[in-house]
């Protein structure tokens, strides 16, 4: 290579040119010739070369057309097509294009911050081509929506939500969870069909869940509203018809003068000014009464007017709502024929129920027999003595009569045998103990009583009599 020219040597072309290609290079700092790869001469060779002397008279500058130099900026607004983005420009690009909003689809994390704009013409969150229509804040912690420039709905800090124009609800049900519901209209229409008619409206009302429905309710069978339970007036209140009371706790109105009533309770007071009452019904049947006329139980049923007649040695004397009898001045003696057929005969042994008595013959009183069940009740009126054959166990209840002083037996006899009697409260066993019955079946016992007051029996039962 040392005897040939530059101008002897191959020509390669500049396609042709490998990484690993030499070239020759005299080294002056060693007076000696070397060689270097064509890779290492451009990247080394580079960097001698200042940058004041890379003008476009030595390299073009580069376009978007042609190789050569380039210029970085930092800006990241540049619009030049000479001009190269740094590593910061890029990074600050990068850094605004994360954490923009995705134009057409994608996922958003984090806050999205809009326009603090608190007018309902310039919404802060608006749409494009009807920038009046949005969602804008009226104040801390406060929304509200907005269309054609207008507030339409706003909700406060405390949840609460104002609608100032009309509000329709097109569901199947509107539910209500709230405690108190205030409505400011005065009327609340319900059944406002397109067409509404009497059957339309049956059925209609309102309804209070409980254990039961509690409803009001407008019924077309009966033309009628139709309440499920009681209407209970405040005091001092009244129920009107046609602006007249007809009812309030203690009177009916005036203006009720017919009714369909067919028992009443006691009538304190009153005049009666209807039809004669008849006898069927408690009333006399008749009208007009001439002076002592008295009305006389007739065979058949009813009442009749009659007079009482004067007989032998009797006057009567009728007057006006007096009757006067008296005996003649022919009145006789009584004779002893009279005694038993005119008068109650006299006898000396008939007892007197206010003297001391002492009888030289029998007395008897006769023996109840009482009812077996469950609980059975004497009526001491009835007898002193009783009789009682139980079926099972059975309750002496309190008997009802009692008089101080009354005495007697009652003769128990078990049916089939190991039957109980309990006792009511009246009842008074000597220890506070009430006995207990023989049980075999057909055995009888006794129980000997004495009624010491209205509510206290002193008793003892004397057992399985032979």
């Amino acid at each position: 290579m040392a005897d040939l020219k530059i101008s002897q040597l191959n020509s390669l072309a500049g396609g042709s040119l490998a990484s690993n290609d030499v070239v020759a290079v005299v080294d002056t700092s060693a007076s000696e010739t070397k060689k270097i790869t064509s890779l290492e001469l451009v990247e080394y060779g580079y960097g001698l070369i200042t940058a004041g002397t890379l003008d476009g008279d030595v390299i073009e500058a580069g376009t978007t057309s042609a190789r050569g130099t380039v210029q970085l900026t930092d800006s990241t607004s540049s619009t030049s097509t000479t001009t190269a983005a740094t590593p910061n420009a890029v990074k600050t690009a990068y850094d605004l294009g994360d954490a923009a909003l995705p134009k057409a689809g994608g996922t958003m994390t984090g806050a999205i911050f809009g326009d603090s704009s608190t007018s309902p013409s310039a919404p802060g969150y608006a749409f494009d081509g009807d920038p009046n229509t949005g969602l804008y804040t009226t104040g801390a912690d406060e929304l509200a929506l907005a269309t054609g420039g207008n507030a339409r709905l706003t909700i406060d800090s405390a949840g609460a939500v104002v609608i100032p124009g009309d509000l329709t609800v097109q569901g199947t049900t509107t539910t209500i969870d709230s405690t108190t519901l205030v409505v400011a209209d005065k009327n609340i229409e319900m059944g406002a069909v397109t067409t509404p008619t009497d059957v339309t409206a049956d059925g209609g009302g309102i309804t209070l869940k409980g254990s039961t429905d509690k409803t009001i309710n407008w019924i077309d069978s009966t033309d009628a509203w139709t309440f499920s339970e009681h209407v209970d007036l405040a005091s001092g209140k009244e129920i009107y018809i046609a602006g007249a009371s007809v009812l309030n706790a203690t009177t009916l109105g005036s203006g009720v003068v017919n009714s369909s009533l067919t028992s009443v309770g006691t009538i304190g007071t009153g005049v009666w000014n209807g039809t004669t009452i008849g006898t069927d019904y408690g009333g006399t049947g008749q009208t007009t009464y001439a002076d002592g006329e008295l009305l006389i139980g007739k065979t058949d049923g009813t009442l009749a007017k009659a007079t009482l007649t004067a007989g032998s040695n009797v006057t009567i004397t009728n007057g006006d709502g007096t009757i006067s009898i008296a005996a003649s001045a022919a009145a006789g003696t009584l004779t002893t024929s009279d005694i038993g057929v005119t008068v109650q005969g006299y006898d000396a042994d008939t007892a007197k129920t206010d003297a001391a008595q002492t009888y030289t013959a029998g007395q008897r009183g006769e023996i109840t027999v009482l009812t077996d069940g469950a609980t059975v009740t004497p009526d001491f009126d009835d007898s002193n003595n009783f009789s009682l054959s139980i079926g099972g166990n059975r309750t002496l209840a309190n008997p009802t009569n009692l008089t101080a002083g009354q005495s007697g037996c009652i003769w128990i006899t078990q049916t089939t045998g190991s039957h109980t009697l309990a006792y009511g409260t009246y009842w008074d066993f000597a220890g506070g103990t009430a006995p207990t019955l023989s049980t075999g079946a057909g055995e009888v016992d006794c129980l000997v009583y004495a009624v010491q007051s209205s509510t206290k029996i002193t008793a003892t039962l004397i057992s399985n009599l032979s």
